[in-house]
């Protein structure tokens, strides 16, 4: 029973760390295409290049393998809050190594909280419908490979209204 609770803890203390990092700025610059413009003349002014958008870039996770995409419920009403997709850096996690998680929603959530076992931490908010978060699995017992756990993904609005929704994971050491 210990070792379930360890472990919930280890996993949702990962998203409350991420989650008081700041947004960062783009790590690189953007490429833009030039293209030749014909030699000026003496009635011809010369044309400025667009200047690059800041677009969100989010926190640089690695590849995300293991891919989610909950069922909508049929009776949910247009402007509820929905999940589209879970994606998590694999299926197996393991101690000591990077759990990474992204979560796409519909524009309506403002808010995506991670809970397993009465644990529970917020992602970090990239941009609208888009949550992230990243961190490293403490170092856990030997006894605690092989389990497997569940975490819960809960997308709230403004206004209180929630989803959520469930994804197995397994723990190796």
């Amino acid at each position: 029973m210990i070792f379930p609770l360890l472990l919930a803890a280890a996993l949702a203390l990962v998203a409350p760390h991420s989650a008081q990092q700041p947004s960062p700025e783009p790590s690189a610059t953007p490429t833009i295409a030039v293209t030749p413009a014909p030699a000026p003349s003496a009635s011809a002014s010369p044309v400025p290049s667009p200047a690059p958008s800041a677009t969100p870039t989010g926190l640089n996770l690695p590849p995300l393998k293991y891919h989610i995409a909950p069922r909508p419920s049929p009776s949910a009403a247009p402007d509820a809050p929905e999940i589209l997709a879970l994606d998590l850096v694999d299926q197996t996690v393991f101690s000591g190594k990077v759990l990474a998680i992204r979560v796409t929603t519909n524009d309506v959530v403002t808010k995506v909280t991670i809970s397993s076992n009465g644990r529970s931490g917020q992602m970090t908010q990239i941009a609208p419908g888009r949550f992230e978060s990243s961190g490293i699995i403490p170092k856990l017992p030997p006894l605690v490979s092989g389990l497997n756990v569940n975490l819960v993904f809960t997308a709230t609005t403004a206004d209180g209204r929630s989803t959520s929704a469930k994804v197995p994971l397994r723990v190796r050491r």
